[in-house]
Parts: C-alpha cells; sequence; structure tokens
C-alpha cells in the first residue's frame, strides 16, 4: 500500500511539473520584450553547477576548456543573488567569481540558431589577449554599476563619473570608439559643470577623429567647444593641437595656419608649442610655401633644443626643413636633412616623398648615380601604392628625369608617354614637362603631338602647350630646312591665333619673324618684329 501511494505521489508530482513554466532549480527565466532575462536567489551554489544550471534555463551546451577547471569550480561555492539579469552578464559573472572565464560561440545548425558556453581559464595580465579580457571584465561590471535602476543609490550617484570616465577609457583602449564617443558625450549631458567635462570634450574629440572623416566635423565641434568653454585649462591646450590636426586633415591649410598662430602667446612654454609648430609647417607644407615653412623651422631651432622633440617631432622637423631648404636653393643642408629624415624613419608614411625631395637635391648637386637610385626608391613606393596622386605623378617624372640624365632615354620617354595619356586633363604639368624633354632631344614630333593633349585647355599651362607647339615646329622646320621651312609660317599661324600669354605672344611674333626673314618676306618679318603678325 505504501509503494502505491509513493507511486501515485510521484507521479502527481511530475505531472505537476509538466505544467508549471520551465525553469532550473536555480535560474527562473523571463521575457522582457526581445530579450531575456534571468533571476536567481541562493547560497553557497558550486560555481560549476551555477553555470550548468544556467546553460539549461537558456538552452544553450556547456564544455569546460579541461577537465582540471571544472574539478577547480566545482569546488568554488557562490553566492547568486540577482534580478531580472542579462544572461551572458550573468554567464561572466558567475565565472569570474567561480575562478574562470566564458567566451560564447555562436553559430546556425540546419537554420537553427545554437550557442555554446564554454568556460575558459581566467586571463593573465601578462598577454595582450588577456588584458583585452580584463578589460571586457571592467567594462561588463561597469555597465552593471550604471544600469538604470540604480541611478538614485548614493554610491552610483557619487562614483557614476568615475566609472563613466574609467569605462570610455577601456573603450578606447579595445579600439570601441564608437562606444567610448557616446559615454563621453554622456558625460558632459549628465553634469555639464562636472570637473570631468573637459577631459571628455577632449577624448569625445579624439575618438571621433580616429573614426574617420565623416566624424571630423563632430570632432571639431568638440575641440571648439572645449576651448570656448574651458580657455584656461590643460585639455584646452590639446584641443588646439587636435583642432590644428583636423583642419590639417581636411586640407584647411589657412584656417589651420590663422587658427594656431593665434594661439602661440596663450601656449607658450607648454609642451604643446612645438606642435603647434609643426602643425603650422605641414599646413605651409599642405599650401607649398617653402620660404613659410622654413621660417616656421627656424622658429624652433631658435627657441628649443633637439632633446626637446618627440620621435614624431623630430620626423615632422627634419622632413619639412629638408623640403624648406630645396625649395629656397640651399641643396647641401637640405640633402643633409633629408638624409637624417630618411635615416630616422624606415616606416614614416612620407619616406617616398622625401625620396624624391632627396633625389632633387642630388641633381642639384650634380650627383646623378644618387640621384638615380633615389628616384628608384621613390618609385618602389609608388608601385606600393604608398603615395598620392600628385606625388605618384611626381615620382614618374623624377624617375624618367632622372633616366634621361644617366642617358636611358627610351625607358624615360615610354614612362612618361604611358603616364601623360592616362589622363593629360589632371596633370597638364606633367604633359608640359614631356614636350621640352621631347624637345630638349630633337624629338620634335614627338613634342608636336604630345602638345596635343592639352592644347585647348583654358588655361596657363594649355597656353604654354600651345606656345611649345609652335616653338616645336619651328624648330623643326629649322632642322629640315627647304621646302619645311618654307611652309613653316603658313603651317604655323593657326596655332599662334590661341596663344594667350603677351610674353608668349612676342616669342612667337620672333619666330615668325626670323621664318620670313629667312624665306625673303622682310616687310612681313618687319612686321613680325614689331609685335605684328599678318594672319593672311
Amino acid at each position: 500500500m505504501t509503494r502505491v501511494t509513493t507511486a501515485l505521489g510521484c507521479g502527481l508530482a511530475l505531472l505537476l511539473a509538466a505544467s508549471m513554466p520551465a525553469q532550473t532549480n536555480l535560474f527562473t527565466v523571463t521575457e522582457q520584450g526581445d530579450l531575456q532575462a534571468v533571476s536567481a536567489n541562493r547560497n553557497g551554489v558550486p560555481a560549476d553547477q551555477a553555470l550548468r544550471d544556467l546553460a539549461a534555463a537558456m538552452g544553450w551546451s556547456i564544455e569546460f576548456e579541461t577537465e582540471r577547471l571544472r574539478g577547480l569550480m566545482s569546488v568554488n561555492s557562490i553566492d547568486v543573488a540577482l534580478e531580472n539579469q542579462g544572461p551572458r552578464t550573468v554567464a561572466h559573472l558567475l565565472a569570474v567569481a567561480g575562478g574562470g572565464d566564458v567566451v560564447f560561440n555562436d553559430r546556425t545548425v540546419l537554420g537553427k540558431p545554437m550557442t555554446s558556453l564554454i568556460i575558459v581559464s581566467p586571463p593573465s595580465a601578462d598577454t595582450e589577449s588577456g588584458r583585452q579580457r580584463l578589460r571586457e571584465w571592467a567594462i561588463r561590471w561597469y555597465g552593471t554599476f550604471l544600469q538604470d535602476d540604480l541611478r538614485y543609490d548614493p554610491l552610483v550617484e557619487e562614483h557614476s563619473m568615475d566609472v563613466r570616465m574609467n569605462m570610455a577609457r577601456m573603450y578606447m583602449e579595445q579600439g570601441a570608439l564608437e562606444e567610448a564617443a557616446l559615454i563621453y558625450a554622456d558625460v558632459q549631458t549628465e553634469n555639464p559643470s562636472h570637473e570631468y567635462v573637459p577631459m571628455a570634450l577632449l577624448r569625445l574629440a579624439e575618438c571621433r577623429f580616429e573614426l574617420g572623416e565623416e566624424h571630423w566635423p563632430a570632432a571639431e565641434r568638440a575641440c571648439r567647444d572645449l576651448m570656448q568653454r574651458h580657455p584656461s585649462l590643460k585639455p584646452s591646450s590639446a584641443g588646439v593641437v587636435l583642432l590644428g590636426k583636423i583642419l590639417n586633415a581636411q586640407k584647411r591649410y589657412a584656417e589651420c595656419i590663422k587658427t594656431l598662430t593665434a594661439s602661440y602667446l596663450r601656449l607658450s612654454g607648454t609642451p604643446e608649442i612645438l606642435d603647434l609648430y609643426m602643425l603650422v609647417g605641414r599646413a605651409e607644407y599642405g599650401l607649398r610655401n617653402p620660404e613659410n615653412v622654413l621660417r616656421t623651422m627656424n622658429i624652433v631651432d631658435g627657441a628649443h633644443g633637439y632633446k626637446e622633440l618627440s620621435r614624431e617631432q623630430w620626423l615632422d622637423y627634419l622632413f619639412l626643413r629638408g623640403y624648406g631648404l630645396l625649395e629656397t636653393g640651399q641643396h647641401e643642408e637640405a640633402m643633409e636633412a633629408l638624409e637624417i629624415f630618411l635615416g630616422t624613419g624606415p616606416q614614416d608614411s612620407r619616406r617616398g616623398v622625401a625620396f624624391i625631395l632627396l633625389g632633387r637635391t642630388y641633381l642639384a648637386l650634380e650627383r646623378f648615380v644618387e640621384a638615380r637610385s633615389a628616384a628608384i626608391e621613390a618609385h618602389n613606393y609608388k608601385v606600393g601604392g604608398q603615395m598620392d596622386a600628385v606625388w605618384s605623378r611626381e615620382a614618374s617624372k623624377f624617375y624618367a628625369k632622372t633616366a634621361l640624365e644617366i642617358g636611358d632615354k627610351d625607358e624615360a620617354f615610354d614612362k612618361l608617354e604611358v603616364e601623360v595619356r592616362k589622363g593629360p586633363e589632371s596633370e597638364p604639368e606633367l604633359v608640359v614637362y614631356l614636350v621640352e624633354a621631347f624637345m630638349g632631344e630633337r624629338r620634335y614630333q614627338k613634342a608636336i603631338i604630345t602638345s596635343d593633349l592639352i592644347s585647348e585647355l583654358d588655361t596657363d599651362l594649355g597656353d604654354k602647350a600651345r606656345f611649345l607647339r609652335i616653338q616645336a615646329m619651328w624648330e623643326q622646320s629649322l632642322a629640315a630646312g627647304g621646302a619645311t621651312l618654307r611652309s613653316f609660317p603658313n603651317r604655323a599661324i593657326h596655332y599662334a591665333h590661341g596663344v594667350k600669354s603677351k610674353e608668349r605672344l612676342r616669342k612667337v611674333a620672333e619666330i615668325f619673324g626670323r621664318a620670313y626673314e629667312l624665306n625673303g618676306e622682310i616687310e612681313k618679318a618687319a612686321d613680325a618684329y614689331r609685335g605684328l603678325l599678318r594672319w593672311n
């Protein structure tokens, strides 16, 4: 009789269990919109069992990295008291409390989402992966601390700003700049008068700047807000520097120079003043003002020792000084600065450009072998895609020019012709350079054909190309003589119509005067020498 009663009792218990909501002995799972939350309240639970119960409640599979780890966690008892928490956050907290860590493996099996909860050993601060995991722990803890339902807890109210700043810093260290930016923005929204707001504005601007071009306007606004609201605080000095970087990145060079030079006096004597000089030098370089670049670097020379410069500042100084010296004709000093730059900055993004500049100093000093070597180095950087379009063309021109200097003319002309035919109207300087190079080698027909590539441009370079065509036709006629020379005025007069520059028109008139004179047309020659051309 007792056995029957017991059996009936067990059956009734099973029936009741089947009719109750699905849950484990430890965790209760509830739906909160599209999300799930778990709750529990029990003391002295083995850590491994708590994780198993959570996995069962969520429908996850579970595995331990090693049996030894599972055994260690089984002897660590933890108290579990939580309400409506995210299940993955709970998994992390349980694992950490038990002496481990967790990794989730999400995948799709036969069209159904599956999740594996993998219990692994705790991270070590001795490795980068370990430090990254520790930062993730901290971020999760900070997120739990800042939950809305704890907003008015006295402890949260006292330390929430510290937690926000630390949490954002952790995100920055993880490379999660968007998440960090949102928290830094929240700091000033939460309490605009808080002492952390200036630093939060600076960090917000840094995050937005690093996120890329579409975020630069937001970075600029944060910098200007910082400078306007807190001009005397240290973060504002760093904000001026960052604003200079943003303006330079946007190629707003004149505005950058105006903004930074206005801050020279205020930042005099601070570490940031050197950054300002370098940024102004970069902006002047962007505007191609070599005299101003050199003047700015001379200010650095006169007021600061080399030991005060950081490595980045030292590389800026050498590159900018080398450029300024080269373009102002001080070739020996330019060569020295650029050689030191190339020897000091093996990873600097400006190396390809520096080889072009250095090669130009070698050419000016008639060191043709060294110039060719520099041209080859620059060409390699171009081929490697490490130069923008402007300097890529400069590399091609310089490569060809040095080939001409050492006698490898056919290769030089072949490369230049390929370059100009890619898009002559986008690089008219290269077309003009090639025309002049052909003329220097008496390849007049090539010069004529090449000049026609941009002869329709209504620009000064288009005008120069039209003039060079006439000059090439003239020199070709002189070399051929006979009927070719006699027919020159009639063939060339049409092209003379297109020349607009008064100086070039004067030279065209002299060419026609000489042609008429050689052909015995003295009256027309006299008119041409006076600047009057007869179009018929």
